[in-house]
């Protein structure tokens, strides 16, 4: 099973159309899916970019439903 950030980010079209989005790099959006101890988030979008991903992705047409997990 994939964790919650990697079905996020297939969802939304890959980590450089999310790090457009959210003036990020693409690298910072792969983090989310490396386990806490190697740098990463364990698999976690983080809070500050929850909203602003939610926005962007509606905003460019990306069916995002807050539903089982994959967003508070």
């Amino acid at each position: 099973m994939q964790d919650i950030a990697s079905q996020i980010i297939a969802l939304c079209g890959g980590p450089a159309k999310i790090a457009e989005w959210l003036g990020i790099s693409a690298t910072s959006v792969y983090r989310w899916t490396y386990a806490r101890k190697s740098g990463g988030t364990g698999g976690r979008v983080p809070q500050k970019h929850i909203e602003p991903l939610l926005a962007a992705a509606q905003k460019n047409g990306t069916s995002t439903k807050r539903q089982s997990g994959c967003m508070p």
